[in-house]
This record gives structure tokens, C-alpha cells and sequence, in this order.
């Protein structure tokens, strides 16, 4: 019985090594598929594909970049919004009156 349990730990971990192993390779091979792909962008499209992947990293760190306005919620998308404190409003308005709610 101990023999055979052996094996099949021995088996187990084969498996797991040999996955491990395969993950690498596929990491290595999209790699280098990124750096073809790159290569045949010009400075100003690799510049935009950084910041976009700045924005995703901005969007999954603090929740959303867009949102609702903190006193009559209309949403963010495509504002610049004002900002007090953690808050964001869509307008001058919406932040007086919050301010004034609030206190």
C-alpha cells in the first residue's frame, strides 16, 4: 500500500510540474508575440496603448474613474468632475449644495 501511495504522489507531482512547465512556455510565447506586435507600431500608438493600460490599472485601484455625482447623481462619463475631499460632482452647484448638506 505504501508503495503505491508513493507512486501516486510521485505521479501527482509530475503532473504539477509538468503544468508549471507549460504555463512558462505559453507566457514566453505571448511575450514574444507582444514584441512582434510592438514592433510594428509606430512611437505614437505604443504611447497610447501605455496609457491605456495606465487607465486600466487607474480604473481596477480605485474602483471606477467614472461614477455618479455625490449630491444629485447624474453620471461622470465622459466630464471632467469636480472635486472635494473623496467627492466628485458634476457641476459648481452640486458642490455647494453637498457642502452645505453635509455641514
Amino acid at each position: 500500500k505504501q508503495w503505491y501511495q508513493r507512486r501516486v504522489r510521485g505521479d501527482k507531482e509530475k503532473r504539477v510540474v509538468a503544468k508549471a512547465i507549460a504555463k512558462k512556455e505559453e507566457v514566453k510565447v505571448i511575450g514574444e508575440e507582444q514584441k512582434l506586435r510592438m514592433r510594428g507600431l509606430t512611437p505614437r500608438e505604443r504611447c497610447l496603448l501605455a496609457a491605456e493600460a495606465r487607465m486600466a490599472s487607474e480604473v481596477g485601484s480605485r474602483g471606477s474613474i467614472s461614477g455618479l455625482c455625490e449630491n444629485c447623481g447624474t453620471g461622470l462619463d465622459g466630464l471632467v468632475p469636480f472635486e472635494r475631499l473623496q467627492f466628485k460632482y458634476c457641476s459648481v452647484t452640486c458642490v455647494r449644495e453637498h457642502k452645505e448638506a453635509i455641514s
